[in-house]
This record gives structure tokens, C-alpha cells and sequence, in this order.
């Protein structure tokens, strides 16, 4: 878990289990407690989890809105415990597309390296596509793929 599960001074992990994701807690809390390190900000998105860990080493804010900076940040990307969902903050700007002026392969790659995504997630979930129907860095997107992209920016 030290090895795999960190990232600079967050953690992000599961277990299979309630007593597992406890256990975990409580090890890893011990081990870095010997270094004089106190975990703190724990979140889950099941209480009976937090239920165990003291309120002044919980995370406070449990709201994710994306229309402002309230949420969960954990790796860069904002957290919902509620729905376990990862949320990708996008500041940039971007006018519908249609027609002649539709994205493209390039645009697609450029927006998404503007945003700060340390796990790939975009790049993963859509750039892949992009490479598996071979289009060329210049083409327009197949209408099926210029939709998803507009949903997902």
C-alpha cells in the first residue's frame, strides 16, 4: 500500500470490506505514527467507516460541486464519497462544435493535456477511442465521437 497507494501526501485506496478498509486504517495510521506522521482527512463513502476514526481527523467537506471549490480533492481530481465518483475540474473554454469547425484529434489531445489529470483518466477513457478508429490528427471527429466529446468536456 505505501508503495502503490500514495501519491506525494494523499492516499487513495479500497479494500473488499468494511472490517478490511478498518483494518487498513488502523495499520497504516500505526506504521506512519512511528514516524511521527498523523494521517488526517479521512474520507469514504461509506459511514459506518468513518464511524471509527475521530471527527478531527475526518474530512470536513463531504459536498462535491463542481461549480465551485467545495469537495474532496484527493490526486488532483475531486472526490464524491456519496456516489464514489472522480470528477475532473475544467477551467478552460471551449464553443460547441459543429460543422466545419468540429474537434479534432489534435484539439481533443490539447484540451485534455490543459487539464491536471495525474491519473490519465481522460486520456484513457477517450483518446483511446480516438486511436483505435485511426483518425488522422487533423480529421474531424465522426459525429458519434464530436457528441461524446462534447458531453465529456
Amino acid at each position: 500500500m505505501l508503495s502503490n497507494d500514495f501519491y506525494v501526501d494523499d492516499v487513495l485506496s479500497d479494500t473488499s470490506t468494511i472490517q478490511d478498509a478498518i483494518m487498513v486504517q488502523q495499520e497504516i495510521s500505526s506504521l506512519l505514527q512511528t514516524a511521527g506522521f498523523t494521517l488526517r482527512k479521512w474520507a469514504s463513502n461509506h459511514p459506518s467507516f468513518l464511524d471509527t476514526i475521530p471527527c478531527d481527523l475526518q474530512e470536513t467537506q463531504q459536498t462535491l460541486s463542481l461549480d465551485n471549490k467545495d469537495g474532496i480533492s484527493t490526486l488532483g481530481l475531486l472526490w464524491n464519497p456519496k456516489t464514489d465518483q472522480l470528477q475532473v475540474k475544467n477551467n478552460t473554454t471551449q464553443v460547441q462544435t459543429t460543422g466545419s469547425t468540429a474537434s479534432t484529434k489534435r484539439k481533443v489531445l490539447a484540451t485534455t493535456a490543459s487539464i491536471f489529470d495525474p491519473l490519465g483518466l481522460l486520456s484513457k477513457i477517450f483518446l483511446q477511442k480516438l486511436w483505435q478508429d485511426n483518425l488522422k490528427w487533423d480529421e474531424p471527429l465522426p459525429f458519434h465521437l464530436q457528441e461524446q466529446w462534447n458531453q465529456l468536456f
